[in-house]
């Protein structure tokens, strides 16, 4: 009877991590288990902390005036609670600080910041957000009070949807103005008709 022959056991491989890549902030471990550097993403936490450090230092500052003015015992004052909170948030913002720093330097940290600054400003994603904020403002703070609900509301709602999915053909501009139209009507006719809520 021939003699079986078996393959001899493959060798244990030891399973490497693999590197991240130079230029994602995200990685896999070798159990697949998503892996974040946190030195490309440091000047993030370096901007935060910078911020928080300033509101915190605003409040308790602003929290002591109320204290002076005030004239009673100190933990009675009206800012007594907010210097509680706005020291253990400048504490934490502190200790932020301090390990975005194990990464790079104060110098290449307002590099980054400024480089994803001029980013954040050429974005025409952040153009398009701009100008639907304005045509919000404009439609709280002036057009509201001024005209009828309905028509401010249309009128609103119209332009950002047509802003929105600009494409130079008058198909699509219609049809989004037909939408601002159908909802407008749908949101008067169901709450000052059918529940009688008086609109502004």
């Amino acid at each position: 009877m021939p003699e079986k022959h078996t393959a001899p056991d493959a060798p244990d491989i030891p399973v490497v991590a693999p590197e991240l890549d130079s230029e994602a902030e995200h990685g896999r471990d070798a159990y697949g288990f998503e892996v974040v550097d946190d030195s490309k993403t440091a000047h993030h936490d370096f901007l935060t902390s910078l911020i928080l450090i300033g509101v915190s230092v605003g409040v308790i500052i602003e929290s002591l005036g109320y204290w002076r003015r005030q004239r009673v015992v100190f933990h009675q004052s009206a800012g007594f609670m907010p210097i509680i909170i706005a020291s253990g948030l400048l504490v934490m913002s502190l200790r932020l600080l301090r390990e975005a720093l194990k990464h790079d330097t104060v110098r290449n940290f307002l590099r980054r910041v400024w480089r994803g600054f001029v980013g954040f400003v050429r974005s025409r994603t952040v153009h398009r957000a701009l100008v639907g904020l304005a045509i919000f403002g404009a439609y709280v703070f002036y057009a509201l009070g001024r005209m009828e609900f309905w028509l401010a509301s249309f009128i609103a709602l119209a332009a950002v949807l047509v802003f929105v999915r600009f494409d130079r053909k008058w198909q699509t501009t219609l049809k989004m103005v037909l939408i601002a139209a159908l909802c407008v009507a749908g949101i008067v006719g169901l709450f000052q008709y059918a529940f009688e809520v008086p609109m502004p």
